[in-house]
């Protein structure tokens, strides 16, 4: 009998301890999925641009309008930059139409830009702001100071110049019979002097240390050569290049364009030379074309690579078949290769409209697209006085259309970088 209390004692343990471990084990609610909305949260970031200290009060705020593909607005508010957007939308559809309406203050013109097809759900800030610029800012260099370059044990002939850095010259010269270079310089310390003879295939980098610098000549460097592939509907052209001796410090970046023995700048060039893998380990550059009467143009860029492609080829224009219709209407087949996205850029006196839609999109309404928004700001307006201006095709490293726009609406970090890209322009 006196076993009977702590049994019964025991047992009342196990009771509460089973209810206690059931209790929490309890699988939790099954999520809330809602089929008829979206949630957003979107900022229009222009924090260098557009200070709220503008002395213009409608820089301060802009209009925000969504729209499903059929046309139907699910937002429309004018709101202050730099303040995010919170809100769900009441729409099933997973990509919407984004567009921003912005006023210059200066001349009462607005400014609108609109992206089809978006997923919103990757967005953080609209892209078209100041803000998600790459290789921005950082310290900035000490003054530049005035010096003298002279180049010792020159082995190359007389007469043969380049710059001592972007601007300036360096002159083959001869006193008692040995030849010597020298030229002035402007450029803050710490700075790379660049010396090439383009003709030769030579070159010499050197990083300045004093205001009157001596380097020796003897053993110049040789160049690697970029040969470039033009479409014979292109009739001029041009490059640009730059390098970075050091990728981890952006400051001292050495212009590389170079100039003939004359001094005229090389723009229309069937070949670069450069240095290729030495003295540099990042490069910048960029390759543009033309007609030669304003219709078409055409660009390679590459922005941080550690060598440039022995074979550089511009978009060619029997890529793309664009054809235009009465009411700005746009018809596309793009045979060659499919953009990652094209911009349709028109304008109604000063107000100008930049529509970017995915780069498989075949036809694309301006007017009818904007005149379906509805616009606070632009009440009134006669959308079929629209004029075709431009249509200006990109081609990204990124092919994906939602993944490029993602990674453009967060803001870049300092000294980040851009993607290689190619584009064409044809205007109208």
């Amino acid at each position: 009998m006196h076993y009977s209390r702590p049994l019964s004692g025991s047992f009342f343990l196990l009771i509460v301890i089973f209810f206690s471990c059931k209790k929490d084990h309890t699988p939790p609610p099954p999520p809330v999925i809602v089929y008829d909305s979206q949630h957003i949260s979107l900022n229009f970031p222009a924090s260098q641009i557009y200070q709220q200290s503008n002395p213009y009060p409608s820089y301060s705020s802009y209009e925000l309008i969504i729209s499903e593909t059929g046309g139907r607005v699910v937002l429309d508010t004018i709101t202050s930059f730099n303040a995010p957007v919170v809100t769900w939308l009441k729409t099933n559809q997973s990509l919407l139409d984004v567009t921003t309406v912005r006023n210059w203050a200066t001349t009462g013109a607005y400014l609108i830009h609109s992206y089809k097809a978006i997923d919103l759900s990757g967005w953080v800030n609209i892209p078209d702001n100041d803000s998600a610029q790459p290789l921005s800012g950082g310290t900035t260099l000490p003054p530049p100071v005035t010096g003298l370059m002279t180049y010792a044990h020159v082995n190359v002939p007389y007469g043969s110049y380049y710059n001592v850095l972007a601007g300036g010259r360096a002159d083959v010269r001869q006193s008692n019979g040995t030849a010597f270079m020298w030229g002035g310089y402007n450029a803050s310390p710490g700075d790379y002097a660049y010396l090439i003879f383009p003709t030769l295939g030579l070159f010499n980098v050197h990083r300045i240390v004093g205001s009157t610098d001596t380097v020796d000549l003897s053993r110049p460097d040789t160049c690697a050569t970029v040969t470039f592939n033009r479409s014979s509907l292109y009739k001029t052209s041009g490059f640009t290049i730059a390098g970075y001796p050091d990728s981890t410090d952006l400051l001292h970046t050495v212009q590389l364009t170079y100039y003939s023995a004359l001094g005229a700048a090389i723009n229309d060039a069937g070949n670069m030379v450069y240095p290729g893998k030495k003295s540099f380990q990042k490069y910048t550059f960029s390759y543009f074309v033309s007609d030669g009467v304003n219709n078409n143009y055409a660009s390679v860029n590459l922005p941080f690579v550690d060598r440039i492609p022995d074979v550089v080829s511009a978009p060619d224009p029997s890529w793309y078949t664009i054809s235009l219709s009465s009411d700005t209407v746009v018809t596309t087949n793009f045979t060659g290769h499919t953009p990652t996205y094209y911009n349709v850029t028109t304008h109604m006196g000063s107000n100008q409209f930049t529509l970017t839609v995915r780069g498989d999109s075949t036809l694309v309404r301006p007017v009818d697209f904007y005149a379906s928004l509805n616009s606070k700001w632009l009440a009134g307006q006669n959308y079929h006085t629209m004029v075709m201006d431009n249509i200006y095709l990109l081609t990204d490293e990124e092919p994906d259309y939602q993944i490029y726009w993602k990674k453009h609406t967060s803001i870049y970090k300092e000294f980040t970088p851009g993607s290689a890209n190619m584009t064409y322009q044809r205007h109208f």
